[in-house]
């Protein structure tokens, strides 16, 4: 039965046009993919610098500014105040995964949640512990 069902076919030439059209087109839509990728990296890295460009020097970048003491972050607005973190806030315990669910990796900083009772406006930005 299915043996007597006829179906027509392109002859060999248009079926190589259209082969050949079907590989220029998708060629270009791979190009335009790859531009879009390559676009995507560069704003993920703009995002990046731009956050931490405000996270390190605030939000207006004709500040003046003043060294932090700290090797890695540089200079800082020359109005911000450095303090010891335990004169601003109170740590506790907060009420994430128990530790007992925690992974216990040697030597790799592990994060947890923290309860913060802060005297003055803070920002954090990441808490770490390596118990």
């Amino acid at each position: 039965m299915l043996g007597s069902i006829r179906i027509q076919k392109p002859s060999l030439s248009e079926q190589t046009e259209i082969a050949n059209f079907l590989d220029r087109e998708t060629a270009k839509i791979d190009a335009l993919l790859a531009k879009k990728d390559r676009l995507i990296e560069l704003l993920q890295e703009k995002r990046a610098a731009l956050i931490t460009r405000a996270v390190t020097k605030g939000l207006n970048p004709n500040v003046p500014l003043k060294d932090s003491g700290v090797e890695w972050l540089g200079k800082i607005p020359a109005h911000w105040q450095i303090k010891q973190f335990r004169h601003a806030c109170v740590i506790s315990e907060g009420q994430g995964l128990g530790m007992g669910l925690m992974p216990r990796w040697s030597g790799v900083p592990r994060l947890t949640e923290l309860a913060l009772s802060c005297t003055r406006r803070l920002s954090l930005y990441l808490t770490a512990s390596t118990k």
